[in-house]
């Protein structure tokens, strides 16, 4: 903490705040913060070396793996954000929507309990509404009548 002010102000969202009086003091420096020169720089790269230490070992160092060399939190947040919150979050949720969608059926109740089977058609219905791709409920009627293989 070079500046002397939270580390959270390298991983802040707004880059150019405007000063808000009804923000308390910490957060009015956090908001206000540089975020160049040397003690930004510095400040940086201990944020970096905290999420190296965090996502060590996982598959989300994978993520920030070209980044190193920059040493900088900033930049290793913003790819873990984009990654896990940002524009790729929409295509992974409805690629795991997809693969439930393609691999489930019901064949017997000792084979996969039809609440599981149910929960399962839930949790794909969820994502694609989450994702703004609704299913219509005579679609999801049609579905479930469709992955029924029980005789």
């Amino acid at each position: 903490m070079v500046l002397g002010i939270l580390l959270v102000y390298i991983i802040r969202e707004n880059n150019d705040p405007a000063p808000d009086p009804e923000n308390s003091y910490v957060q009015q420096c956090i908001a206000c913060a540089p975020l160049t020169g040397a003690k930004f720089a510095a400040d940086a790269q201990t944020v970096h070396i905290i999420i190296l230490s965090c996502v060590e070992g996982k598959l989300s160092a994978k993520w920030i793996t070209k980044l190193k060399a920059e040493k900088n939190g900033q930049l290793d947040y913003k790819a873990l954000f984009d990654h896990y919150e940002g524009t790729g979050k929409h295509t992974r949720r409805i690629a795991q929507a997809k693969k439930i969608r393609d691999s489930i059926y019901y064949k017997s109740e000792k084979s996969f309990p039809f609440s599981s089977f149910l929960n399962r058609l839930q949790t794909m219905f969820n994502v694609y509404e989450k994702e703004e791709e609704p299913w219509l409920e005579s679609a999801k009627t049609r579905f479930l009548y469709s992955r029924i293989q029980h005789p």
